[in-house]
């Protein structure tokens, strides 16, 4: 959240990527990047969360934000 806290994105946006970070567990930005560390890794684009050591924490439960199928 704070790569996108430093973009000046519309709060409303904010929202909604949080909604998806949320579902896809994600901690670091590593947690949604691909190998290549630039882009969206296909995984997160589908909405699949991936599995890492971070992940045994206990999250709330967030449905899969709307358009994720």
């Amino acid at each position: 959240m704070t790569a996108l806290l430093n973009q000046w994105i519309p709060s409303n946006e904010l929202i909604m990527f949080n909604h998806c970070r949320m579902y896809l567990q994600a901690i670091l930005l590593s947690d949604i990047v691909a190998a290549d560390d630039t882009t969206v890794s296909d995984e997160a684009w589908d909405g699949i969360p991936v599995l890492s050591a971070h992940k045994q924490q206990s999250w709330p439960i967030f449905g899969k934000p709307p358009g994720v199928y």
